[in-house]
């Protein structure tokens, strides 16, 4: 399989971590990127992304992403494999990929179901204080989907087998589009 820096994103509680690690023990040479690293070193003066985020936490969220990219593209250039895990919103998922121009980037939304879905974001909003009507919080992660990008429901999947659906359906999409290339060359 082609080397590439995955985006594993997703809601708390689908099991990012988890499959971001699995998938990277997969490879010969890889790295697990934790998007979150970023926001942790900041250990005063952090804002945090709210449903009405401040111009401070708006810029500190381009610094993290920033520095993610700068991190994968590196990583990358050097050799590895690059599993980079965040909860990113669709905006913050779309800067990422923009920055990653250059690298070829798969990326993997994780959901969980409609009904486990909502649960944990009733149990997000508790945690984070975050007063977002449903369908704002909703519409954080969804995004169409393209070649490079899907979404796994892993409401039946354990974080193991969702490891193979998600290198199995990559693996599918580049021997589709070599048979559609060679096609074009006939």
């Amino acid at each position: 399989m082609e080397r590439c820096v995955y985006i594993i994103s997703g809601m708390s509680g689908s099991a990012l971590t988890n499959t971001a690690s699995l998938l990277a023990s997969r490879f010969e040479k890889a790295v697990h990127l934790r998007g979150d690293i970023f926001k942790r070193m900041i250990v005063s003066g952090r804002e945090d992304m709210t449903a009405q985020p401040s111009e401070e936490a708006l810029r500190q969220m381009f610094v993290r992403l920033h520095l993610a990219a700068d991190a994968a593209v590196t990583y990358y250039k050097n050799g590895f494999h690059v599993i980079l895990q965040e909860e990113y919103t669709e905006t913050e998922l779309t800067r990422l990929q923009g920055l990653l121009k250059g690298v070829p980037v798969k990326t993997v939304v994780l959901c969980a179901g409609e009904a486990l879905k909502r649960e944990r974001e009733l149990f997000f909003r508790k945690i984070t204080c975050l007063e977002m009507p449903d369908e704002k919080l909703y519409g954080k992660i969804a995004m169409p989907a393209d070649e490079k990008t899907f979404f796994l429901d892993v409401t039946t999947f354990s974080p193991e087998s969702a490891v193979d659906y998600i290198l199995g359906h990559f693996d599918c999409m580049e021997e589709e589009q070599h048979r559609m290339r060679k096609e074009d060359r006939e």
